[in-house]
Order: C-alpha cells, then structure tokens, then sequence
C-alpha cells in the first residue's frame, strides 16, 4: 500500500513540474505575441466615434478618411492601409496605418484647439466629437 502511496506522490510531484514549465511556456509566448503586435502597429492609429454607414465599402471608407486626412494636411499616399475593426459598441474603429511613424505623429503638432469630428469625414454628417489614438495592445 505504501509503494502505491509513494507512486502517486511521484507522478503528482512530476505533473506539478510539468504545470510549472506548461506555466513559464505559456508566459513566453505570451511576452512574444506581444512583442510581435506592438512592432505591427509603430505607425497605426486608431479613429474611433466614426459612424458606419449602411453597406460600408472600402471605398466608401477610403472617401471618409481621404476627407479627413485632406483636412490635416496630408496626402492620401502617406496611407498604407485602413479598415474597420468589431467593437462592442455602435460605431466600429477605423485602423489606419501611415508609411512612416513621423507622419502618425499628426496629431501632436496640430493646434489644440481644433478638434476633430465627423464633418472633417463627411460635410454631411452631424457634427459628433470623432477620436484618434494609438493602437494599442490588449496588455498596455
């Protein structure tokens, strides 16, 4: 009985072990994931409070955010790439990624008194606060 006793005590001892290394795995891979998602995103923003029209294509989102980009005072070919993401709420973000992390820098330099809306998107729009931020990581 006691040799039985011994034995589980032995295999329970070398799952804990396995757990442990399972753990220190799964924190590595996290840290990596992050890493990789963080080097992604130097020159993405995001704008979010943009409504989303009905039947929304990418050219019709590219028309918003040319409007938008027009007004800062920059041109269309210092975007790479946009689109929309999924949220929890009514209006879907708008990822957008520049060619360099100077030009995604915009919002720094700009007068602070000037706030962007949605009429910078689309003059028919009812004027609604719209906000632009970095694309952060789901850890930061």
């Amino acid at each position: 009985m006691s040799d039985k006793c011994d034995e589980f005590l032995s295999y329970i001892s070398t799952l804990e072990a396995g757990k442990k290394e399972d753990k220190k795995m799964i924190h590595q891979l996290e840290d990596k994931i992050e890493f990789l998602e963080r080097a992604s995103r130097p020159t993405g923003v995001e704008i979010r409070n943009v409504p989303k029209m009905k039947g929304e294509t990418k050219d019709d989102l590219c028309s918003l955010v040319t409007n938008l980009v027009q007004s800062l005072n920059l041109n269309q070919n210092d975007l790479k790439n946009l689109r929309r993401i999924k949220s929890k709420q009514n209006s879907y973000p708008i990822l957008l990624n520049f060619n360099s992390v100077l030009l995604k820098d915009f919002n720094k330099t700009k007068d602070k008194g000037v706030k962007i809306n949605t009429t910078h998107l689309k003059p028919k729009h009812s004027k609604q606060q719209v906000y632009v931020s970095e694309c952060l990581t789901y850890k930061t």
